[in-house]
């Protein structure tokens, strides 16, 4: 615990990351404990998100803090889903997937619409 104080101390972050703690409403101390309360969990995953946009590593920031690499990067993804943008192959594929759904549409006498209505499950059944 006391290396984390230091890496923070070190690179200039210790003022906000008890900042930032505070703004979740728990002490610098509990947030780099191991409590898994919501609001101490969040505070941890702001600090570790500060450290990240600073320019560790989330390996660096995992080994600090003793935490697993793939803990840091959920934390992470999970406060930033939308900043991931997809790379080119998935891109690609989200466009074939786009178009084979529009083709299927077409050969089935639907007609090719851009705009997303309620799927036919969802439609109020009417009386004869």
């Amino acid at each position: 615990m006391s290396s984390v104080y230091a890496m923070l101390e070190a690179r200039g972050l210790l003022t906000t990351a008890a900042d930032l703690s505070s703004l979740h409403h728990v002490t610098l101390d509990a947030a780099i404990g191991s409590d898994r309360f919501a609001p101490v969990v969040r505070a941890r995953h702001a600090i570790w998100a500060l450290m990240h946009k600073s320019g560790m590593t989330m390996a660096s920031i995992a080994r600090e803090w003793g935490a697993d690499r793939k803990t840091v990067s959920s934390a992470l993804d999970k406060r930033a889903p939308a900043a991931r943008a997809p790379s080119a192959q998935q891109a690609r594929l989200m466009r074939s997937r786009a178009k084979k759904r529009n083709l299927r549409n077409v050969t089935r006498g639907e007609e090719e619409s851009s705009d997303i209505g309620p799927p036919s499950c969802c439609v109020q059944w009417e009386r004869p």
